[in-house]
């Protein structure tokens, strides 16, 4: 692997990953390094250079495969998952940080929400749900990305009006009227999985949900200018 020269003998490198969207690019994490933390490819690998960087205790890193988030064909959202806690030099606020501008500025998530943020071994992204799951050494952490990102083309809860929620074996979700006619619904699992869908109409639509397990889902209505997203909690039945 080549890449830039460094204050910090043999860096480990703890992470490669590649966009799907844009092959040629690729980012790499580098523990412990103050300089080079972050370092990306823009031709495969044949040569790599620093990037900013939050923290120099990068480990885990991840990158958002949407379409929308690599414009012109540069991958823009990213996040890094921090290992060292408590140490002087440490991002204050949180352990995984998050960039929307292909690391030219970099904000804290606060994720997880914890007391004591534990080192972060691992970071999976879901563009479908928009699930961000942590591994760390407290446990896994799994929530709806917090990221401005994530959410710029997602209207909120409420505009999808389902009710009850949380429900037990069935659920109504009204669409607004501005709603073609026949859209879809999927419904996921905090993994990511899908578990569900159905073709709805406008105005209020019965959803059954007999037939999912006590948890939490994502409801996802794909329209035609935007995607709505809600969090549905299915209980005992």
């Amino acid at each position: 692997m080549v890449y830039p020269a460094d204050s910090v003998a043999n860096p480990e490198v703890t992470k490669v990953i590649f966009s799907s969207v844009a092959p040629a690019f690729a980012f790499a994490a580098r523990w412990h390094s103050a300089a080079t933390s972050i370092v990306k490819t823009t031709d495969a690998g044949a040569s790599w250079n620093a990037i900013a960087s939050p923290d120099p205790h990068v480990w885990a890193l991840e990158i958002d495969q949407r379409k929308g988030m690599c414009p012109n064909g540069s991958p823009l959202h990213f996040w890094t998952g921090l290992f060292t806690q408590y140490a002087p030099d440490t991002t204050k606020g949180g352990m995984i940080e998050e960039t929307t501008d292909g690391g030219v500025s970099w904000h804290t998530t606060g994720f997880p929400k914890v007391q004591h943020p534990p080192s972060v071994w691992v970071i999976k992204f879901d563009s479908t749900s928009g699930t961000l799951a942590a591994a760390t050494d407290s446990g896994i952490f799994i929530g709806h990305a917090p990221a401005r990102g994530v959410a710029q083309n997602i209207r909120s809860q409420a505009s999808m009006n389902l009710f009850p929620n949380p429900a037990s074996r069935s659920t109504t979700l009204t669409l607004p009227a501005e709603t073609s006619d026949r859209t879809p619904l999927h419904l996921y699992s905090v993994l990511g999985k899908l578990v569900a869908a159905q073709k709805l109409s406008n105005g209020k639509n019965f959803i059954d949900l007999a037939s999912l397990p006590p948890g939490v889902y994502f409801a996802r209505i794909i329209g035609i200018s935007d995607v709505r997203t809600s969090s549905m909690i299915v209980l005992p039945h």
